[in-house]
């Protein structure tokens, strides 16, 4: 005889159709390119492609425009114009990452905060990103302009974290309703701050100090490489894609793809060296294609885990079609750090 009285509600509906539809982690609109824990396993590998995005002809006109204007620009406005634009795009992407935790949705809620606690952690998280500063684009200002006030910059970063530091405490100690939750909530906030200052402030800093030292063209070259090594790893993954790359984190990336760009960046960087005005180095020959081959997709393949650690399609807005400066510059934060270090290294 069975356990259950007949009348007893089944725990395992018999039509599936019933069953409640995948969380919305599962059902975002970036979803068709991780992996589907809601059906129980990771989706195969599949080639690039299929159906166009419907904001396809946003992203190709700002695609198109970012093309034409970024060289007019830096022609226009030769390295102090684009030293500026870098430093714009070192706030808005330190401000992309540092907000995703403070993001409300179902994987980040709210926290409510007293006032004073909410000034004290934003004031936590001020300093914390000054401190990274403080020992990354503040020394390379500097010292072009005042050699002198380098030495202050190993000061302010220890003042700013110290400020950081006691500002969080502070903050957490004049919340008299504190829980774990909240504690765990405000550290992740600082730590966000001080995990986006470290993924771009470094990388842009050498972007900066390249403009300022060499001129705008090795960054050209940094941008050509990127731009290419993305196209021919979409090229062959489309053509000879079977092997997935990294099943769970991106399940549409193929060895072949990535085999195919790897060959492609290497012969196209060797050819275009001199066409750069660089000087005819193995660094720059062959170090940095092969760096934005082999290193720089990981730089995207990291950006891509921490938006989905966080449920969302993009970093920002700041490109129509593009999303947000983390999203388009992901890779070329690593590349244009290799080109700035093979100038250093100088063979």
């Amino acid at each position: 005889s069975s356990v259950f009285p007949s009348n007893s509600p089944s725990v395992f509906p018999s039509n599936p159709s019933s069953l409640p539809p995948p969380p919305p982690f599962v059902a975002s609109s970036y979803a068709s390119d991780v992996p589907k824990f809601a059906s129980g396993g990771v989706t195969a590998a599949a080639p690039r492609g299929g159906a166009l995005p419907s904001d396809l002809f946003v992203r190709a006109a700002s695609a198109v425009a970012l093309c034409v204007s970024l060289p007019l620009y830096c022609r226009s406005f030769k390295e102090p114009g684009l030293a500026a634009l870098i430093v714009v795009m070192q706030l808005v992407g330190t401000r992309e990452v540092s907000r995703l935790p403070n993001l409300p949705g179902p994987l980040s809620p709210r926290v409510s905060r007293p006032f004073v606690s909410e000034v004290l952690l934003k004031l936590s998280m001020s300093f914390a990103y000054v401190a990274v500063l403080s020992v990354t684009l503040i020394p390379t200002i500097t010292a072009r302009w005042q050699p002198s006030a380098s030495s202050w910059a190993p000061l302010s970063a220890y003042v700013s974290f110290v400020g950081s530091m006691a500002s969080l405490v502070l903050s957490l100690n004049s919340d008299r309703q504190l829980t774990p939750s909240k504690i765990r909530s405000s550290i992740g906030l600082v730590s966000s701050v001080l995990l986006g200052s470290l993924l771009i402030l470094p990388p842009t800093t050498m972007a900066l100090a390249l403009v300022l030292d060499r001129g705008w063209l090795p960054l050209l070259y940094a941008a050509f490489l990127t731009v290419s090594n993305d196209t021919f790893a979409y090229l062959g993954g489309v053509t000879f894609g079977r092997t997935p790359l990294l099943p769970v984190l991106s399940p549409k990336k193929t060895v072949e793809g990535f085999a195919t760009a790897l060959l492609a960046t290497v012969g196209l960087g060797y050819y275009l060296r001199s066409h750069f005005d660089l000087p005819p180095s193995l660094s720059y020959s062959v170090g940095v294609p092969l760096l934005a081959s082999l290193v720089g997709p990981f730089g995207g393949f990291l950006a891509s885990a921490v938006k989905r650690a966080y449920g969302v399609k993009d970093y920002g807005s700041f490109i129509p079609g593009h999303g947000g400066v983390v999203d388009r510059c992901d890779v070329l934060m690593v590349v244009v750090a290799g080109v700035y270090l093979a100038g250093e290294v100088g063979y």
